[in-house]
């Protein structure tokens, strides 16, 4: 699908990531090694990637701002990417992760550059974790920078590290999880998982920090919150399907990446549920592992597929998409950008691809 206000907002934020990045130096000290960290993450910040979060920001800005496009709203958007890289760089040394985008992961990516300057001393994690935290201050420095209302910028700062404590909230719940028995877990418990790891971090807190910053009313931003909620279940419920499927759009990510290091879901719930007696044995003493193997995960898709664990998948994606849809029509947006923001939210989840695969 060929969205010409998507393809715009793109191509402004990589030309401000270019200007943004070609002068990093002058936001540090002088002080050795400067150069070399400068390097890998402007390196970083340009290498691509889909751009959701900062698109869905700008696009909810456009959507209702009255005073015509603040280009600085560009730099905040920045700002947005580079949260989300901040998270991605934790992410990939949390869960061993070697490539993302079909590139090295930046701790990898350390590990090779340190090796090769005979930087024998220092770890690439090391380098990787200070360059995380690095992009985190970038992040706030690109926010703060927008030529905006004090307050509405404040407001709007203070709703992002609230969605940055609730997205890290997220991920202390998946890694305790992790180590939990099967028969503790309840539904409820996993969509509060995807709610903060995937809905606030991916869509609610983009769109109502656009609107936000527009000086639009709370009735719309609760509608937004609601459509950001259900569209955030039906996101992170297509990463946790093409998983399993070991059909991974990430490139460089392995087949089964996710349940290898035991992260629970809610397929792997409904499939455990569903179980026989047997197979929930098996789940149980495969999840006390490490990391599971690959003859293992391959039985867990096989417990899915008798399970109807896919289908699940596939009426579960379906029913959040329906229900974010219901508060389309009473968002209050300009007419073009609703119709753009409801076809690049459908476009991120390519339904089409996912019933074909859960029919296979």
């Amino acid at each position: 699908m060929d969205i010409p206000v998507i393809k715009t907002i793109k191509k402004r934020l990589e030309e401000e990531a270019a200007r943004y990045t070609s002068s990093l130096e002058q936001y540090f000290p002088p002080v050795r090694g400067r150069e070399f960290m400068v390097n890998m993450l402007r390196e970083h910040i340009i290498s691509g990637g889909k751009r959701l979060r900062p698109i869905l920001f700008v696009l909810s800005y456009m959507g209702y701002t009255k005073k015509g496009i603040n280009e600085t709203i560009y730099r905040g958007a920045l700002g947005m990417e580079m949260m989300h890289l901040f998270a991605l760089i934790h992410d990939d040394i949390i869960d061993k992760t070697d490539e993302r985008r079909g590139k090295p992961s930046l701790h990898k990516l350390f590990e090779t550059r340190i090796h090769n300057q005979k930087y024998e001393y220092a770890r690439g994690e090391d380098y990787a974790l200070v360059g995380g935290d690095i992009l985190y201050s970038f992040a706030l420095v690109c926010f703060m920078s927008m030529d905006i209302k004090a307050d509405l910028k404040s407001d709007a700062m203070l709703y992002l590290l609230q969605t940055a404590l609730r997205t890290g909230s997220g991920e202390i719940m998946e890694l305790y999880n992790a180590g939990r028995d099967f028969d503790t877990m309840k539904r409820q418990e996993l969509l509060d998982l995807y709610e903060y790891k995937s809905s606030w971090y991916t869509f609610i807190c983009p769109l109502v920090l656009g609107a936000m910053l527009a000086e639009t009313n709370q009735k719309e931003l609760s509608s937004l919150k609601k459509y950001g909620l259900y569209m955030g279940y039906a996101f992170q419920l297509k990463d946790d399907l093409l998983d399993m499927l070991g059909k991974h759009e990430a490139k460089g990510r392995r087949p089964f990446d996710d349940i290898r290091g035991k992260k629970k879901n809610l397929l792997l719930w409904h499939a455990y549920q569903a179980a026989v007696e047997e197979d929930r044995q098996f789940l149980q003493d495969a999840f006390r592992f490490s990391e599971l193997t690959l003859q293992q995960c391959l039985a867990v898709q096989q417990i899915y597929r008798k399970t109807k664990t896919f289908e699940f998948a596939w009426n579960e994606i379906c029913a959040s998409i329906e229900k974010a849809r219901k508060y389309l029509p009473e968002l209050e947006m300009d007419g073009d950008i609703k119709k753009a923001l409801e076809g690049f939210c459908e476009m991120i989840l390519n339904v089409k691809q996912l019933k074909a695969l859960c029919s296979m």
